[in-house]
């Protein structure tokens, strides 16, 4: 935990919009008992810093600082949550969302802009190619949006991450006003920005701009907008069709890698980190694998 959250009351100036923040929270953090991550990036030096929180210190205390130092530095916080206090994939403790970031970083973004954007995703997407958000921001640049989801466990990590980038896929097909679905925002790991800090590139608020809290269940929403990633579970089933054959490979390898990647942190901790004349592999390795579960290796290479 920060010591920032520790400040008295005296200290931390209690901000008027800090209850919108507390929306953004409770939404996509309800009931989360894994450490939040909030990371300040300086815009001086471009370093990051980061701390960890369970839901309980994220008080309005805690926040209105946040606030204020986002005044002058970029501020996030994690979609999901971790089960010790180190912001990375193989430490994920629960999937709480799905989300997707579309920006514009060619010119100064203004109200029609965004509102064009938005009445092409009303009119083409939600609820059509695209399940309706459960809470939608505008970030200075563009949008996030996040589909909130029954709380998942760690293991559900491979079929949560197909589905992410089914969503990335069905959007890089948007053409409206030069926005642009940002295709590396793809990691469960990934952090967002903190609603009423300010985005220092384009000097605007980061503002909650619609609210449904509607929660999917990932195997519903699958279901419903993405039959092709449907888990065939009939494992007596002798004679599949190809693309039942298709969707269980295609569930198997991705899986697999996860569990690779998981296996060398399982070799590290057995070791307690003691890997003398064999790091440099193992740092491939991860790498390796990381990459190929988030797909950015093309089959090809």
């Amino acid at each position: 935990m920060s010591n920032l959250a520790k400040k008295s009351k005296d200290y931390i100036k209690i901000n008027k919009n800090v209850k919108e923040t507390l929306k953004q929270i409770n939404l996509i953090h309800e009931n989360d008992d894994g450490f939040i991550s909030i990371a300040v990036k300086n815009i001086k030096t471009g370093s990051w810093n980061q701390w960890h929180y369970n839901k309980d210190e994220l008080t309005e205390e805690t926040l209105s600082y946040f606030i204020k130092t986002g005044e002058k530095n970029d501020i996030y916080i994690s979609h999901n949550s971790f089960y010790i206090p180190i912001r990375k994939v193989e430490n994920i403790r629960h999937l709480n969302s799905l989300f997707i970031d579309i920006d514009n970083h060619e010119k100064i973004i203004n109200d029609d802009d965004i509102r064009e954007l938005l009445d092409c995703l009303e009119n083409d997407y939600f609820d059509i190619k695209f399940p309706r958000p459960s809470i939608l921001y505008r970030t200075g640049r563009g949008i996030q949006f996040e589909l909130k989801l029954e709380h998942l466990p760690k293991q559900a990590l491979p079929l949560w991450q197909l589905v992410e980038n089914k969503l990335i896929e069905v959007l890089k097909e948007i053409n409206v006003g030069g926005f642009k679905v940002d295709i590396n925002c793809c990691d469960a790991a990934r952090v967002g920005r903190l609603v009423e800090t300010t985005n220092t590139k384009s000097k605007t608020i980061c503002e909650i701009i619609e609210i449904n809290e509607i929660t999917y269940r990932l195997d519903k929403l699958i279901e419903d907008y993405f039959q092709e990633l449907k888990i065939v579970k009939n494992k007596s089933k002798k004679n599949k069709t190809l693309e039942e054959k298709k969707i269980v490979n295609l569930f198997n390898i991705h899986n697999l890698h996860y569990s690779r990647l998981l296996d060398i942190i399982r070799i590290r901790d057995i070791r307690n980190g003691e890997c003398e004349g064999h790091r440099e592999f193992m740092c491939f390795l991860y790498r390796y694998f990381i990459l190929f579960y988030l797909q950015r290796i093309k089959k090809k290479l």
